[in-house]
């Protein structure tokens, strides 16, 4: 995804569309990913032209009409479609879009502590259980602000594989990067709460959210995806 990341660098989030097992949305006209059981027409807002699936490795073409295509994973082992202008062997789009120029800093930490704080947009945070007030064999994780702007890659379904305590650990695994969502409790820091890293036992991750339970619908504010140094 690190054609995707450069290719979308500074446009925001447009053209979203999300089910209980999908997710697709566009950066302005310069990409366009979707993800889960997709299969049929979306609108891109991107300029005309043959795409690269950057996920196939180029194996699948996606052609976009009038800002349009029709979009489907080119494996079901791994339901992702992502496309951006000028990556892997895509055409040169036929049309362009006028775009008017923007200067913005964005920072994007990894995993660790660091002494900055960011402001962010806000995000979005929807886990969905398999039955009403149950939880939970997947949970997907779903955002309209910073965090799809900055951690595409975090969004999507996650399964459980598993207990750490006393809550579930839930995984997100693409042929490109895998993710855990899990409970941290940081004696040291004196932080707990829940958080998204790369390994299940890490306890400094890309967001994070001190809540309790598990967030759900009616919890959507709290997750935070600058990380600062914590004191005691």
């Amino acid at each position: 995804m690190v054609q995707f990341t450069n290719a979308v660098a500074g446009t925001g989030v447009e053209n979203w569309v999300a089910g209980s097992d999908m997710l697709a949305f566009s950066r302005g006209n310069k990409g366009f990913y979707a993800m889960g059981n997709v299969n049929g027409q979306f609108s891109t807002g991107m300029p005309d032209g043959e795409y690269c699936d950057i996920i196939s490795e180029c194996q699948q073409m996606i052609t976009i009409s009038g800002g349009q295509g029709n979009f489907k994973p080119h494996s079901s082992d791994e339901p992702v479609v992502a496309i951006c202008v000028g990556c892997g062997k895509s055409e040169a789009p036929t049309t362009t879009k006028p775009t008017t120029p923007t200067t913005r800093t964005t920072t994007k930490p990894g995993p660790g502590p660091t002494t900055s704080t960011t402001t962010t947009p806000k995000t979005t945070t929807e886990a969905q259980t398999t039955a009403p007030g149950t939880c939970c064999e997947t949970v997907i994780l779903s955002s309209t602000g910073g965090i799809a702007e900055n951690y595409p890659e975090l969004l999507g379904k996650y399964t459980q594989i598993g207990e750490d305590n006393d809550r579930p650990i839930f995984k997100h695994q693409t042929i490109l990067t895998t993710m855990h969502l899990h409970y941290t409790i940081d004696n040291h820091f004196k932080w707990e709460g829940w958080m998204i890293t790369s390994t299940n036992n890490q306890t400094f991750g890309y967001i994070s959210n001190k809540a309790q339970l598990l967030p759900n619908r009616s919890q959507l504010v709290g997750w935070s995806s600058s990380l600062v140094t914590r004191g005691g």
